[in-house]
């Protein structure tokens, strides 16, 4: 077994890989090591892969129009100098929660999406959605957030963005909620190149996405 002092190790050197399942650490030997098979609970987790500090990029279907000087789709992290950039969706990776510091879609009709293009192939194994972590907001307009789930895809294209098609895109988990703050779900780890967090209704601010991944490695 895996006891709790066991350090971590660089592949090459070790006796284990693991990674996460929905229960704990699904391990096996690294080369010829001779083991037993079971599900081990602990383990060495990445950072947030999602945020613009790893690499990542931020894309969406638009922003609000009366708070964002940028309404349309698009891709990249833009420098607005002094304007108020509230509500862009530059703001959904930037490690920083609250309401000014939010994501609302484009007015008018959909799709509504906004998404994370990584740096490169990461294995994920979480997602954690915040709304009003900072809980500013009045009561009124926190309850736009709950009008319905928002869904989790991920891709394995290289440099996804706005104009990424749905057929390049796989479902991994619904988020639903009935309080502010943040919304976490662990999910089978996957390899992604990106993420992107889909919605039917237009109101409501999300101000953060955070993606979780997986360092595999080894034990010893």
């Amino acid at each position: 077994t895996l006891d709790s002092d066991w350090e971590w190790t660089e592949k090459g050197a070790c006796t284990w890989r693991c990674m996460p399942g929905r229960a704990g650490l699904n391990c096996e030997p690294c080369g010829d090591d001779e083991w037993s098979e079971g599900l081990f609970v602990g383990g060495k987790f990445s950072a947030n892969v999602a945020s613009q500090a790893e690499g990542s990029v931020p894309f969406a279907s638009g922003s609000l129009g009366s708070h964002c000087p940028e309404t349309t789709a698009g891709k990249g992290v833009v420098d607005f100098g002094e304007l108020v950039d509230k509500h862009c969706f530059q703001n959904i990776n930037d490690d920083t929660y609250g309401n000014e510091n939010s994501w609302i879609p484009q007015s008018g009709a959909g799709p509504y999406f906004v998404g994370i293009a990584f740096p490169g192939a990461r294995t994920i194994h979480r997602v954690e959605v915040s709304r009003d972590n900072l809980q500013k907001d009045s009561a009124a307009e926190r309850r736009a957030v709950f009008e319905g789930p928002q869904i989790l895809w991920y891709t394995t294209v290289a440099n996804p963005d706005h104009e990424t098609p749905d057929a390049d895109w796989t479902k991994l988990v619904e988020i639903s909620r009935t309080v502010n703050g943040v919304e976490g779900v662990d999910f089978d780890p996957v390899l992604a190149t990106g993420v992107r967090l889909t919605q039917t209704w237009k109101e409501g601010a999300t101000d953060e996405v955070k993606i979780f991944g997986v360092e595999v490695g080894c034990y010893q």
